[in-house]
């Protein structure tokens, strides 16, 4: 059972602002990486790419904004799916969780905070990219309710898989997008 493009918005929002009304339907709707890839994440990214580029078009050149509108759609796909691989490893073999349910909690979360870090990435600096990287940790909102509605939540191991997913969400973008901004030849320094 897909998303369809019509739909991401209303999923989005409700994962933002309501998650907690939004989780059960998530987890059930996630199957594989492939379909949450091709259903749901290829167009977040693609609008926060898009975002990015008129973002910078306004601060660069025309050549020099689609790039890092690139950039940041590569880095979104790819930094999901290493921070996907890395808690799969933690939670499916150390505590026995499904695979679709830690497929649900890593990708609506890092949607969530990918959205607003890329903006706030995109300002450089700017008091308004501040508030769009604090906004970005918003997901922590998401990821809580999320690990509540668990099958097999169990309690003690809360901080745990919270701090794990936290920083694999936080991290893998972070890394991701320093180094494509080192293979290619951006500038990773911000003056």
């Amino acid at each position: 059972m897909g998303l369809k493009y019509r739909n991401i918005y209303a999923v989005t929002k409700r994962l933002f602002l309501y998650p907690d009304l939004a989780w059960p339907e998530m987890i059930k709707s996630t199957d594989t990486f492939k379909s949450f890839l091709r259903n749901y994440l290829f167009a977040v990214a693609m609008v926060s790419g898009g975002v990015v580029f008129l973002i910078h078009l306004l601060q660069n050149h025309y050549l020099q904004a689609i790039g890092l509108a690139m950039l940041s759609f590569i880095s979104c796909i790819c930094s999901s799916w290493l921070a996907f691989w890395l808690t799969r490893e933690y939670m499916c073999r150390k505590l026995c969780y499904s695979e679709r349910e830690v497929l649900a909690l890593v990708g609506y979360s890092h949607a969530i905070f990918f959205i607003f870090y890329s903006i706030g990435q995109a300002w450089n600096g700017m008091f308004i990219g501040q508030i769009f990287m604090l906004l970005s940790f918003s997901f922590f909102r998401t990821l809580y309710q999320g690990i509540k509605q668990l099958e097999n939540y169990q309690p003690q191991h809360l901080s745990n898989v919270l701090i794990v997913f936290a920083l694999a969400i936080i991290f893998m973008p972070m890394i991701m997008n320093q180094i494509l901004r080192i293979i290619f030849g951006v500038s990773v320094i911000h003056v």
